[in-house]
């Protein structure tokens, strides 16, 4: 019912809306030109397209997107540009031009990076077909897998994005595009240090950027890069204190309204202090970060400085402020995702639905017809939210029931698996009893002696099968993110390919499988534990049993159990409430 509410708002919303521009439509037409630097540039039709050349277009959307508030009016006439002119060899560089603009708004703005690849793919077949070599490409798909790697750390995505960023260089020597060098050697270093790439890397680069005559470029820029690159090489080669020093020196460098600029010199101050086991002067380092984000009310910064200063916490053997700092962490992120993912999707539907609803307008001769696709429009609209609104309805009933169920079934599995520790525990608990009741006999072969020659009988697999079990049950280490093969064998006392082959042979799987699965159900314990986890996000929980990476943990978290972490948590709560 509320959904259905919600869509109606919605459908009057969209019609009121289509009334409005219809309005504005009608003003633009009033006019034989009018001026695409005024408000007036917010709408523009078909019919106008006549008036304008691709380069007063395009000059008047550059104009609007500097100003944040006209950067959606911006966006309709880099839209109309691609749109329209997309196949004119003449008008290609002014239609690539438009969708690196659509995808730098998408990507950046919005996050919505499925919407900003499409115009970026646009852009680059824009310039295949056309013969057109740019930088500026190369530039955006380096970013995009840049920002992608940075979200999942995998190293394929870095890899693509250094692929990108070479061809990059290459081009700008080709075509002159020396205005993008000020944008891409900070992201280019540090790339090279994420993946650990040697710094040398980029002293051509570098080389060539400082040999660009000053009125190309911008001097404070320059000299910005310039110590960033020499505090990363540092960094890098171990001289941490000369890179503190290098990164504290780029300040000198930033204009007073750069604050991510400042942000990230004393983020990375802070990194080399820390590598130079100061770590208290790190955290005073981070302070002055923490004001600058706080001031700006940027949570992105924010996720990242709660993060490092949990860590050094940690070094510093905190607890009580790593723990602090973690939990503040995992709030910011969450809030972070959740609004990007809400209100960055509503922003691109939004600016979407305004280009498709003023195309649309502008076909329109008369208002008679205008109101009359109004209310055949509205009505199709209701009609169709009603529906679409009873086959949710319907199909998030049954999904709940078949959640209900597997939520069900994982509980009765978790009361068996405790049954059965209980058991073993007891049985131990008698074995020992017993053999202290047993005289001297000649000292047992240990462990590793027992296993390091033999080879793998039934007996000798059923020995290392409980060690195995005994380790993964009883070891608080197994929820480390670090826990290994080699450690677990350590553990049984028992070469690692002995260990290996008991798992694969009796649990069915290979290492990393069965320690995932103990760690799911130890995430689902806690989930159910409202008392003492009730309060941690899912990310804490998944961190806590040493799955640190989100798509991981949902991976295997769906395999074992059925339902998504967020799922599970959801049914757990409805029973905590009972």
């Amino acid at each position: 019912m509320n959904l259905t509410r919600t869509h109606t708002r919605l459908a009057i919303i969209s019609v009121l809306a289509m009334i409005a521009l219809s309005l504005v439509g009608c003003n633009i037409h009033e006019k034989p030109k009018p001026d695409l630097n005024t408000r007036s540039a917010a709408i523009i039709s078909e019919k106008d397209l006549s008036l304008y050349s691709t380069a007063s277009l395009g000059t008047a959307a550059d104009t609007l997107y500097q100003n944040l508030s006209t950067r959606d009016r911006a966006c309709l006439i880099y839209k109309i540009i691609a749109v329209h002119y997309k196949d004119n060899p003449k008008d290609a560089e002014a239609a690539a031009h438009a969708n690196l603009k659509l995808w730098e708004r998408y990507a950046t703005d919005f996050r919505d990076v499925a919407t900003a690849m499409d115009f970026l793919n646009t852009a680059a077949d824009i310039c295949e077909t056309n013969g057109l070599q740019t930088a500026e490409v190369d530039y955006a798909y380096a970013i995009s897998y840049q920002g992608m790697g940075n979200h999942t750390r995998e190293q394929e995505l870095y890899r693509h994005a250094l692929v990108f960023y070479d061809d990059a260089f290459k081009k700008i020597k080709q075509t002159g595009e020396t205005q993008l060098y000020d944008r891409m050697i900070p992201n280019y270093l540090t790339l090279l240090y994420s993946v650990n790439e040697p710094m040398t890397l980029s002293k051509p680069y570098l080389e060539s950027y400082i040999s660009v005559p000053l009125e190309k470029t911008s001097a404070e820029k320059r000299q910005y890069n310039i110590e960033l690159y020499r505090g990363m090489a540092d960094l890098q080669s171990g001289r941490y204190s000369s890179a503190a020093g290098h990164f504290r020196q780029m300040r000198c460098f930033i204009r007073p309204d750069e604050r991510k600029q400042f942000y990230l010199s004393y983020l990375n101050e802070a990194t080399a202090l820390q590598q130079a086991g100061r770590v208290r002067e790190a955290l005073a380092v981070l302070d002055s970060a923490d004001s600058i984000s706080s001031s700006a009310d940027d949570n992105e910064m924010l996720v990242s400085l709660y993060f490092t200063k949990s860590k050094y916490w940690e070094l510093l053997g905190d607890t009580v402020n790593s723990n602090r700092y973690f939990l503040m962490y995992c709030q910011v992120r969450d809030s972070l995702l959740s609004y990007n993912q809400i209100t960055g999707l509503r922003k691109a539907e939004f600016s979407q639905s305004m280009l498709r609803m003023g195309n649309r307008l502008s076909e329109l001769e008369y208002k008679g017809k205008v109101q009359t696709v109004i209310i055949i429009t509205s009505t199709l609209i209701t009609i169709l939210v009603l529906v679409f609104a009873l086959i949710i309805r319907n199909r998030n009933r049954v999904l709940r029931q078949s959640n209900r169920a597997l939520y069900e079934q994982n509980k009765e599995v978790l009361a068996a698996e405790r049954r059965e520790r209980s058991e073993r525990h007891r049985f131990a608990t008698l074995v020992e009893g017993l053999k202290r009741n047993i005289p001297d006999s000649p000292k047992e072969p240990t462990k590793s002696e027992k296993y390091s020659s033999r080879k793998l009988t039934g007996d000798t697999k059923d020995e290392i099968h409980d060690a195995i079990v005994n380790a993964l049950e009883n070891r608080p280490e197994l929820f480390s993110s670090d826990f290994s093969l080699s450690r677990l064998s350590e553990i049984c006392g028992s070469r690692q390919e002995y260990v290996s082959q008991v798992i694969n042979e009796t649990f069915g799987c290979n290492f990393n499988e069965l320690i995932n699965k103990y760690r799911v159900r130890e995430a689902c314990r806690r989930i159910d534990d409202w008392e003492n986890y009730g309060q941690f996000t899912l990310a804490a929980i998944a961190s806590g049993v040493g799955m640190d990476s989100a798509t991981t943990f949902n991976k295997y978290f769906k395999k074992v159990t059925g339902l998504t972490p967020s799922q599970y948590r959801k049914n757990s709560e409805a029973e905590n409430s009972r």
